[in-house]
């Protein structure tokens, strides 16, 4: 009943500007079986065609299963390139199963569950569920939600809605838009995929409530925007990632997501890179690599396929990490802080932080500028900050673990530029503090209890205001 009062209120809605209700496209009266066994490939591109021809309409999906086999060309299992007003309604239960693996190396290479290519305005995918029949081999092409735009007014996706969607062992993304705009993204679920649960690139106004992501092979969800003093495609000769020159309205400008839980798989959890403008709240990360990063860095050999610049704009709020290598993670993976500030000087507010049984820390922001940390509640691992400036560490509470503050990697201070760097209002309970090579630091209100070893460790302090330090 969720899906269809759903529909209703999105047909009926400003999605479609036609006076009557959009035709609707039965996937069965197109020949589809959906009985998991024959092969449904052909009907769903005859009703996906028929979609296209009317200039739009509902293509509909009933309950069953709705097999795609490997067919003697790429094919995808739905597609639309160039339609608008098109909704893709499935029923609840009903699933598009891709059977579509190499036979020799059990990798993808023939095709995604659901495309969309742009240009094109006003797509709803509601209920969709993208199965793959087998885990694929490895990390391969395949996604189950794919949106193909380009980041301009004339050539993007846009007024998209992905409403209770799923995917899982897609042999790439759960869901990947480029070039979209004016994007909403509720409930979507993603299982045990080869890369990221949910990935925007070069996109703008996105807004997603709810996320959740099972052993992802990569980041659950991910904002990220390349750049290229040039190029606007990272991948030539086709639509892929895309990449700008600075800062704009495409680096997923002006974006909100809330309620993101993760769980095991690889890689992070939620990643920031080239990102403008994101407030992101309410996230619950367990068993990943970091559960919030942003990077930036630059192409370079064996290590960066592509360039990304600082986040700027950045809003974070009550994230708990419970066993990750790393909770709350910043750093410029290469670039000196001499170079232009764009690669290295971030705009991050985060707030109201958990982070538990971290594998190496609780937080780490290295090597970056422009950070502000407050309310942090770390247990069983440390907090480290590593040769950065101008940044905030407010009302932190850390047990069982060491606080790092460390100005510059030498003892050399001659050249040391001045921190502008703030550790106030610190709680460290079984642990020390170790303040080193630092000059411009201000660190004030720090209470130690039940130190391990000695409680203030401080080497090469200047022109800093070190007060109000208690060990009890």
């Amino acid at each position: 009943m969720f899906g269809y009062a759903l529909v209703f209120l999105l047909l009926s809605g400003p999605l479609f500007a036609a006076d009557s209700p959009p035709q609707r496209f039965d996937v069965r009266a197109f020949g589809a079986v959906g009985d998991g066994v024959a092969d449904d490939q052909p009907p769903l591109i005859r009703t996906a065609q028929a979609v296209a021809r009317n200039k739009g309409g509902v293509l509909y999906v009933p309950f069953g299963v709705y097999r795609c086999s490997r067919q003697a060309g790429m094919q995808n299992g739905i597609e639309f390139a160039g339609v608008s007003d098109v909704t893709i309604l499935f029923d609840p239960g009903a699933v598009l199963m891709m059977d579509n693996l190499n036979p020799q190396n059990g990798q993808g290479d023939f095709g995604h569950g659901i495309v969309f290519r742009g240009p094109s305005r006003n797509i709803a995918v509601i209920n969709a569920s993208v199965k793959w029949a087998k885990k694929p081999s490895g990390r391969s092409m395949g996604d189950a939600f794919r949106f193909e735009g380009f980041p301009s007014d004339d050539r993007c996706i846009s007024n998209i809605r992905l409403i209770q969607c799923s995917a899982e062992f897609s042999p790439q993304t759960g869901a990947v838009l480029m070039g979209c705009s004016d994007i909403y993204v509720e409930n979507f679920r993603v299982t045990r995929t080869h890369a990221d649960g949910l990935h925007f690139n070069a996109c703008r106004r996105i807004h997603v409530s709810s996320v959740t992501g099972i052993e992802t092979g990569d980041d659950t969800l991910s904002f990220v925007t390349y750049q290229d003093d040039s190029a606007v495609n990272v991948y030539s000769g086709g639509p892929g990632s895309y990449a700008r020159a600075d800062f704009g309205e495409w680096n997923n400008n002006g974006s909100t997501a809330a309620n993101i839980y993760a769980r095991g798989g690889t890689a992070n959890g939620v990643r920031l890179a080239g990102a403008m403008n994101v407030a992101l709240s309410d996230v619950i990360i367990e068993g990943k690599l970091r559960a919030v990063i942003a990077d930036c860095g630059r192409k370079e050999a064996n290590k960066h396929s592509w360039s990304w610049l600082a986040s700027r704009g950045i809003t974070i709020c009550n994230v708990v990490a419970t066993g990750c290598t790393t909770g709350f993670y910043v750093a410029n993976f290469n670039q000196p802080m001499t170079a232009d500030d764009k690669w290295w000087r971030f705009e991050i507010q985060l707030s109201n932080l958990s982070a538990r049984d971290c594998k190496d820390d609780s937080v780490r922001i290295a090597e970056a500028a422009g950070v502000a940390v407050r309310g942090v509640k770390a247990e069983n691992r440390r907090i480290r900050i590593l040769h950065c400036r101008d940044c905030v560490l407010d009302g932190i509470e850390l047990r069982n673990g060491e606080f790092i503050v460390e100005g510059q990697a030498d003892a050399s201070m001659r050249d040391a530029p001045d921190l502008g760097l703030s550790v106030l209002h610190v709680n460290i309970d079984k642990g020390y503090l170790d303040i080193h090579n630092c000059r411009g630091l201000t660190c004030e209100s720090v209470r130690i209890s039940h130190p391990v070893g000695k409680a203030v460790r401080r080497s090469q302090i200047h022109d800093s205001r070190i007060g109000r330090i208690s060990v009890q």
